[in-house]
């Protein structure tokens, strides 16, 4: 991240340069074909990204805050009669309520633990972390992420559509996975923040699975306004898909709310086109749809 810093900040103190930084990349396609792409990135956009912003906040500052919250609906919420305290530790905790009936006291501390969830996904210090109730579990925010780089997307998706056109959409589709699938991947846990942001993405060229699902997304919101798509949370396999509104009888096809989608892998290493994925999300055990 240093080389990083010391070039965001010779642009900024350079006048007379270019507002963009101009970004190469190239891949091969699903037919055997090299392709190579520029885009240009404002570099007022590149140092807001890369030097400051949600994603500094950390797993640890979070597990943090939900602790703390915890602790303080604890004290708000107990009484002489029926005494609430937090039992465990940072990361791993539990309302124990101590009342006089057992069911009572659970439905009690499901009622905590459900005002604790909301109080951590409306904090403004839980950067983009969210606590997923389907999921058991808190993850990162993927609609703040798709909502906070539009302009982002907006740029990546210009680009490959002055390149490839409009005409096959399908193309672009696979044209996207098979750019995003080539980036290294990378599960980022030793970042304060465990995924790659769509800019840090294309900067850094590394990512895992919701990082490259996330920016799927983001452009296919760009290139298909209108579709109806989600991200689909695979807890069980600790791994996320890409979903897209299509009527069609594709491999991946799936129904969800009565309505078709296609999922999508974005991962790599794994050449997997569009309508191909290697793990479905019928073979989870528990699964979330995020809605997009």
């Amino acid at each position: 991240m240093r080389w990083l810093k010391t070039i965001l900040l010779s642009f900024i103190l350079t006048p007379g340069m270019a507002m963009a930084q101009v970004m190469e990349y190239s891949w091969v396609d699903f037919h055997g074909q090299a392709q190579t792409m520029s885009v240009d990135i404002p570099y007022d956009r590149l140092e807001s990204a890369m030097l400051s912003g949600k994603d500094r906040v950390s797993q640890k500052s979070i597990l943090k805050l939900s602790y703390d919250l915890a602790r303080k609906i604890a004290s708000q919420a107990s009484t002489p009669a029926v005494p609430v305290s937090v039992a465990g530790a940072q990361g791993r905790f539990f309302f124990a309520v101590n009342g006089d009936s057992k069911d009572s006291d659970t439905a009690f501390a499901q009622a905590l633990r459900h005002e604790l969830v909301l109080e951590i996904n409306q904090s403004p210090e839980r950067g983009y972390f969210i606590f997923d109730e389907d999921a058991n579990g808190l993850r990162p925010d993927y609609l703040a992420l798709l909502s906070d780089n539009q302009d982002v997307f907006s740029i990546f998706a210009r680009a490959l559509m002055g390149k490839f056109g409009t005409d096959q959409p399908i193309e672009l589709i696979n044209q996207m996975l098979a750019f995003l699938q080539q980036i290294p991947y990378d599960d980022m846990l030793q970042d304060p923040f465990p995924m790659a942001t769509p800019i840090q993405l294309l900067v850094e060229r590394r990512g895992d699975c919701e990082a490259k699902q996330v920016f799927l997304i983001g452009i296919l919101q760009q290139l298909f306004p209108d579709r109806p798509m989600g991200l689909v949370n695979l807890p069980t396999f600790n791994h996320v898909l890409a979903a897209i509104n299509l009527d069609s009888e594709l491999e991946s096809r799936v129904l969800h709310d009565g309505k078709p989608f296609v999922l999508m892998d974005a991962t790599g290493p794994a050449s997997l086109p569009f309508g191909k994925v290697f793990l479905y999300h019928r073979d989870a055990v528990t699964t979330s749809w995020i809605g997009i």
